[in-house]
């Protein structure tokens, strides 16, 4: 796929999501439709990294699971750091904060040993300059996805005059 198809496809992707933000039910969840999205987005991804480290048909039969089994632990990993239901830095006693960042540098530390873990096991399917590009490949698609996040807001906003969000109602 080329660059252009991927814009389209993106576009597509960012108008379809853009959309998701205003049915979203009260109270911020979006149940299914969040799952539908996120789907897109990981097909996307796939595609995207697919294209960019130029994959055969059997270095992403073999690289695929592998790169999914990383994501998982690493994200695992990243939970543990950082709890989703958590104390506000500021009500946060001395001890706690110490705590926090123990638990935050032990994490890191983790991830490093797994990204060490990985690059040997994707060395086995991929050539070196692949596994390199990979962490760029990643980041341009982050990049991406922000700023077409941005760009939608940013069109949002000008279509209402840049009005702030009515009460009851989602940042969009």
């Amino acid at each position: 796929m080329t660059m252009k198809t991927y814009t389209t496809i993106l576009s597509i992707l960012f108008l379809s999501l853009s959309s998701l933000c205003w049915c979203q039910p009260p109270g911020g969840e979006m149940g299914p439709l969040k799952e539908e999205a996120k789907k897109k987005i990981k097909a996307l991804h796939k595609g995207f990294i697919n294209d960019r480290l130029e994959l055969t048909e059997t270095e992403a039969e073999k690289f695929w699971p592998v790169y999914e089994e990383f994501k998982k632990k690493e994200k695992d990993i990243m939970k543990e750091a950082h709890p989703r239901k958590k104390k506000p830095y500021s009500d946060m006693t001395e001890e706690e904060a110490r705590t926090l960042l123990e638990k935050r540098l032990e994490s890191e530390e983790k991830i490093i040993q797994l990204r060490k873990e990985y690059v040997s096991r994707f060395l086995e399917i991929l050539p070196a300059k692949k596994v390199i590009l990979l962490h760029r490949a990643e980041r341009d698609f982050k990049k991406e996805v922000l700023r077409r996040m941005k760009d939608k807001k940013d069109k949002i906003k000008e279509q209402r005059g840049d009005r702030p969000p009515r009460e009851g109602r989602g940042r969009f």
